[in-house]
């Protein structure tokens, strides 16, 4: 007989056991499952940080390539520049000797073609001073060709564009102030000097440009009026300041007597007259001071003597300051007292074939 009891129990343990099987058997599928997963995914992440190597390495290797393109665009680009450098020195050398050398003769002693010729190097040496580059020597040659021809917008213009190079150099600024006294600005030239003071307020040469230029304005004023004193104090106070700085400045000494005298101080001026007499017979002054002398003893009505001085001047002075001293003695107006005389209106024909010899 059968114990139910019994059969059941039987019956139960079979079926946990069963139960336990299944359920290890699925842990077993499930881990084998989930351990597949994770290979899988490991794998794929060696994939991708392969992949992502290999594309760092590549991007690499590209930005190398490319830059190592660039570089060699870089020195072929250098090396056209050496080479165009060495070709426009090379030419700059060739314009500035060609330039020169017809700077050191008379604008009459040059053939008409030849003339031409300058005139196209001068076109030439402008054009590349147009590029922006300009070499050293170009912008001051300019300068000097265009005083040589009287051209004054174009002289100014290359002088400032000297300047500009390097607004605080003494020696631009007063060859600035130079050009502007040459043709008559003597208000720009003023306003040039003073930049020098600025910089350097014990330089004389610049003190001496503001007082001749003051005396300048002076002199174009009606005569014995409160302008003409305005511009000449202000002259003889720069003078002082130039004599107190160097007190053999020869040339200051000469415009303080000029001044001097048309502020009637005549005694003052006397005194410096006959000092400055006994350098003359000892042949100790320059162009400049010969001019200053001249001007000086033409206010005193000498005529024949400022003519004869006037003549030294030109005789001594170089085909640059020769330009300056033509121009001056055209329209100074400290010549005016002797401008109506017979003996100076026959200086006058000399001087105009002068001008005509250097200035074309």
């Amino acid at each position: 007989m059968w114990d139910f009891d019994r059969v059941i129990q039987i019956v139960t343990g079979i079926g946990v056991l069963g139960a336990l099987g299944f359920a290890y058997r699925l842990y077993q599928l499930l881990k084998a499952n989930y351990a597949s997963k994770e290979e899988i995914l490991r794998e794929k992440a060696q994939l991708t940080e392969s992949a992502l190597t290999h594309q760092i390495e590549a991007t690499k290797e590209f930005h190398k390539t490319e830059l190592e393109k660039r570089e060699l665009e870089i020195r072929k680009l250098q090396d056209e520049n050496e080479q165009l450098k060495h070709l426009v020195d090379k030419r700059m050398i060739d314009l500035n000797v060609a330039l020169k050398y017809y700077l050191a003769y008379d604008l009459k002693d040059i053939k008409p073609e030849e003339r031409n010729m300058l005139h196209r190097y001068v076109d030439e040496l402008e054009g590349i001073v147009a590029t922006g580059k300009p070499p050293q020597d170009a912008l001051p040659l300019l300068v000097q060709v265009h005083l040589k021809f009287g051209n004054e917008d174009e002289a100014i213009y290359y002088q400032r564009k000297t300047v500009e190079l390097d607004p605080h150099d003494c020696k631009r600024l007063k060859e600035l102030s130079h050009v502007y006294h040459v043709f008559g600005q003597y208000e720009s030239a003023i306003e040039t000097a003073e930049k020098i003071l600025k910089i350097n307020e014990s330089d004389d040469r610049a003190l001496y440009e503001i007082a001749v230029c003051n005396q300048m304005i002076a002199s174009s004023k009606p005569t014995g009026s409160s302008d003409q004193a305005l511009y000449d104090k202000r002259a003889l106070n720069h003078y002082q300041k130039c004599l107190e700085i160097d007190p053999e400045y020869i040339t200051a000494e000469i415009m303080k007597a000029l001044v001097l005298h048309r502020l009637g101080d005549v005694s003052a001026s006397s005194d410096i007259v006959k000092r400055i007499q006994r350098k003359v017979d000892n042949g100790e002054l320059v162009h400049r001071e010969f001019y200053a002398y001249a001007c000086l003893l033409a206010q005193m009505n000498s005529t024949h003597k400022a003519i004869e001085i006037l003549k030294m001047s030109i005789a001594v002075a170089d085909s640059k300051n020769k330009i300056l001293l033509l121009n001056n003695i055209a329209r100074d107006p400290d010549l005016n007292p002797i401008r109506k005389s017979a003996e100076f209106t026959e200086f006058t024909k000399h001087i105009d074939k002068i001008s005509r010899e250097h200035i074309g």
